[in-house]
C-alpha cells in the first residue's frame, strides 16, 4: 500500500514538473512598455507648484497645457495632434503656451483639484487667469473617458485663444 502511494505521488510530481516545463517554454516573454518620448520643444516645463506661483504673479490670462509626460494620451497630444496642426498651418512653434507636467502628481487624491483648476484628467488645455484669490478658468478642453481630444478640438481651442491662425 505504501509503495503504491509513493509510486502515485512520484508520477504526480513528474507530470506536474513536465506540465510546468512545457508552460515555461511556451509562455510569452515579458516586455516592458516602451517609453515613448514627447516629440515637442518646450520653452519651459513647470510643476504644479511653479504654475501656482506664475499665475498669481501674472496680470493677464495664461494659456496652459497640463499634461503627464508618462501618459500615452499626453504623448499623443504632442506627437500627433499638435504636430499635425503645426504642419498643416506651417507653424514652427506655438508661442505663449505654458506647459505644466503633472507626472507623478495624482490628481485623484485631491478632491478639490477640479474645483481649483477646472479639470480632472490630462491632457488638458486651459485659458486661466487669477482674480481675487481664485484661479478663473476662461476656457478648457480635456481628455476624459467620455471625450477624446481630436485635431479639430485642439485646433479650435488654439484659434479661439489667439495662439494660432489657420492657414487658408
Amino acid at each position: 500500500m505504501i509503495k503504491r502511494i509513493i509510486f502515485y505521488t512520484l508520477i504526480l510530481v513528474l507530470i506536474s514538473f513536465g506540465v510546468f516545463q512545457i508552460y515555461q517554454s511556451y509562455k510569452p516573454e515579458e516586455t516592458e512598455k516602451p517609453v515613448i518620448e514627447i516629440n515637442y520643444e518646450f520653452d519651459k516645463v513647470l510643476t504644479i507648484e511653479q504654475f501656482n506661483e506664475l499665475i498669481v504673479d501674472s496680470e493677464e490670462a495664461l494659456n496652459v497645457i497640463f499634461f503627464d509626460s508618462t501618459s500615452i494620451n499626453s504623448q499623443y497630444l504632442f506627437n500627433i495632434i499638435l504636430n499635425e496642426i503645426m504642419t498643416n498651418n506651417e507653424i514652427l512653434k506655438i508661442e505663449n503656451l505654458v506647459y505644466v507636467d503633472l507626472a507623478g502628481f495624482d490628481i485623484s487624491e485631491y478632491g478639490s483639484f477640479r474645483l481649483k483648476y477646472g479639470f480632472s484628467s490630462t491632457p488638458a488645455c486651459a485659458n486661466m487667469s487669477y482674480s481675487e484669490g481664485l484661479i478663473v478658468v476662461n476656457s478648457i478642453i480635456e481628455e476624459s473617458n467620455n471625450s477624446i481630444l481630436t485635431i479639430q478640438i485642439v485646433q479650435n481651442w488654439l484659434v479661439n485663444n489667439g495662439l494660432i491662425k489657420i492657414k487658408e
